[in-house]
Protein backbone atom coordinates (compact mmCIF):
# COMPACT_ATOMS: atom_id res chain seq x y z
CA UNK A 1 0.00 0.00 0.00
CA UNK A 2 1.24 3.49 -0.79
CA UNK A 3 0.37 6.37 1.53
CA UNK A 4 1.74 9.90 0.99
CA UNK A 5 4.50 8.52 -1.20
CA UNK A 6 5.63 5.94 1.36
CA UNK A 7 5.24 2.28 0.44
CA UNK A 8 3.98 0.27 3.40
CA UNK A 9 4.28 -3.50 3.50
CA UNK A 10 2.76 -5.93 5.97
CA UNK A 11 5.86 -6.27 8.15
CA UNK A 12 6.96 -2.63 7.83
CA UNK A 13 10.37 -3.76 6.63
CA UNK A 14 10.64 -0.75 4.22
CA UNK A 15 12.40 -2.89 1.62
CA UNK A 16 9.91 -2.04 -1.12
CA UNK A 17 10.03 1.65 -0.22
CA UNK A 18 13.84 1.80 -0.32
CA UNK A 19 13.96 -0.14 -3.59
CA UNK A 20 11.40 2.19 -5.16
CA UNK A 21 13.24 5.32 -3.98
CA UNK A 22 16.61 4.04 -5.25
CA UNK A 23 15.09 3.16 -8.62
CA UNK A 24 13.43 6.58 -8.84
CA UNK A 25 16.69 8.32 -7.98
CA UNK A 26 18.58 6.26 -10.55
CA UNK A 27 15.97 7.07 -13.20
CA UNK A 28 16.30 10.79 -12.43
CA UNK A 29 20.08 10.54 -12.54
CA UNK A 30 20.03 8.72 -15.88
CA UNK A 31 17.79 11.46 -17.30
CA UNK A 32 20.43 14.03 -16.36
CA UNK A 33 23.20 11.79 -17.67
CA UNK A 34 21.49 11.19 -21.02
CA UNK A 35 21.17 14.93 -21.60
CA UNK A 36 24.92 15.44 -21.69
CA UNK A 37 28.30 13.90 -22.43
CA UNK A 38 31.91 14.43 -21.32
CA UNK A 39 32.44 17.10 -23.96
CA UNK A 40 29.03 18.83 -24.01
CA UNK A 41 26.02 19.35 -21.79
CA UNK A 42 25.77 20.15 -18.11
CA UNK A 43 28.85 21.13 -16.16
CA UNK A 44 30.02 19.17 -13.12
CA UNK A 45 28.90 22.07 -10.91
CA UNK A 46 25.34 21.82 -12.28
CA UNK A 47 25.31 18.04 -11.90
CA UNK A 48 26.43 18.43 -8.28
CA UNK A 49 23.61 20.89 -7.69
CA UNK A 50 21.04 18.61 -9.35
CA UNK A 51 22.22 15.67 -7.26
CA UNK A 52 22.11 17.54 -3.95
CA UNK A 53 18.94 19.53 -4.65
CA UNK A 54 16.81 17.03 -6.60
CA UNK A 55 18.05 13.46 -6.43
CA UNK A 56 19.15 13.25 -2.78
CA UNK A 57 15.81 14.58 -1.48
CA UNK A 58 14.08 11.85 -3.49
CA UNK A 59 16.07 9.32 -1.48
CA UNK A 60 15.67 10.97 1.91
CA UNK A 61 11.91 11.44 1.73
CA UNK A 62 10.33 10.08 4.94
CA UNK A 63 13.76 9.04 6.24
CA UNK A 64 12.58 9.48 9.81
CA UNK A 65 10.57 6.27 9.55
CA UNK A 66 12.91 4.07 7.49
CA UNK A 67 16.37 5.26 8.56
CA UNK A 68 17.02 2.07 10.52
CA UNK A 69 16.99 0.12 7.25
CA UNK A 70 20.29 1.80 6.30
CA UNK A 71 22.10 -0.55 8.69
CA UNK A 72 21.54 -3.47 6.31
CA UNK A 73 24.34 -4.14 3.85
CA UNK A 74 21.97 -4.55 0.90
CA UNK A 75 20.49 -1.10 1.45
CA UNK A 76 23.91 0.37 2.12
CA UNK A 77 25.13 -1.03 -1.20
CA UNK A 78 22.10 0.38 -3.05
CA UNK A 79 22.69 3.82 -1.58
CA UNK A 80 26.42 3.67 -2.27
CA UNK A 81 25.68 2.73 -5.89
CA UNK A 82 23.49 5.80 -6.39
CA UNK A 83 26.03 8.15 -4.81
CA UNK A 84 28.92 6.51 -6.68
CA UNK A 85 27.26 7.15 -10.04
CA UNK A 86 26.74 10.79 -9.11
CA UNK A 87 30.35 11.15 -7.94
CA UNK A 88 31.68 9.54 -11.12
CA UNK A 89 29.67 11.89 -13.26
CA UNK A 90 30.54 15.00 -11.23
CA UNK A 91 34.28 14.31 -11.11
CA UNK A 92 34.72 12.56 -14.44
CA UNK A 93 37.01 10.11 -12.65
CA UNK A 94 37.86 6.62 -13.83
CA UNK A 95 35.49 3.82 -12.85
CA UNK A 96 38.13 2.25 -10.59
CA UNK A 97 38.37 5.33 -8.35
CA UNK A 98 37.27 4.52 -4.80
CA UNK A 99 33.90 5.93 -3.81
CA UNK A 100 35.21 7.37 -0.54
CA UNK A 101 37.87 9.34 -2.40
CA UNK A 102 35.33 10.80 -4.81
CA UNK A 103 32.96 11.70 -1.97
CA UNK A 104 35.81 13.53 -0.27
CA UNK A 105 36.71 15.41 -3.45
CA UNK A 106 33.11 16.40 -4.15
CA UNK A 107 32.32 17.19 -0.52
CA UNK A 108 29.50 14.69 -0.03
CA UNK A 109 28.75 12.80 3.15
CA UNK A 110 28.19 9.06 2.58
CA UNK A 111 24.52 8.64 1.73
CA UNK A 112 23.86 6.22 4.59
CA UNK A 113 25.09 8.81 7.10
CA UNK A 114 23.23 11.62 5.32
CA UNK A 115 19.94 9.72 5.61
CA UNK A 116 20.51 9.17 9.32
CA UNK A 117 21.34 12.86 9.70
CA UNK A 118 18.12 13.86 7.91
CA UNK A 119 16.14 11.49 10.13
CA UNK A 120 17.64 13.05 13.25
CA UNK A 121 16.84 16.53 11.99
CA UNK A 122 13.24 15.49 11.34
CA UNK A 123 13.06 13.89 14.80
CA UNK A 124 14.32 17.07 16.44
CA UNK A 125 11.90 19.21 14.40
CA UNK A 126 8.95 17.00 15.42
CA UNK A 127 10.01 17.04 19.08
CA UNK A 128 10.36 20.83 19.05
CA UNK A 129 6.82 21.10 17.66
CA UNK A 130 5.53 18.56 20.22
CA UNK A 131 4.40 16.25 17.42
CA UNK A 132 6.66 13.25 18.05
CA UNK A 133 4.65 10.27 19.19
CA UNK A 134 6.86 7.63 20.77
CA UNK A 135 6.05 4.18 19.52
CA UNK A 136 7.51 0.74 19.67
CA UNK A 137 8.73 0.69 16.09
CA UNK A 138 12.29 0.49 14.87
CA UNK A 139 12.20 4.12 13.76
CA UNK A 140 11.61 5.26 17.34
CA UNK A 141 15.12 4.13 18.28
CA UNK A 142 16.37 7.36 16.78
CA UNK A 143 15.62 8.87 20.16
CA UNK A 144 18.41 6.83 21.75
CA UNK A 145 20.72 7.55 18.83
CA UNK A 146 20.01 11.28 19.18
CA UNK A 147 20.91 11.28 22.86
CA UNK A 148 24.22 9.47 22.30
Amino acid sequence: MKYLGVILDLKLSWKLHVDAKCNKALAAFYQVHSASSKTWGTSPKVVHWIYTAVIRPILTYAAVIWWSRTRYTTVSKQLTHVQRLACLYITGAMRTTPTAAMELLVGLVPLRMFIQQEAMIAYYRLCAASQWVAGGGEHAKIRQKWRN
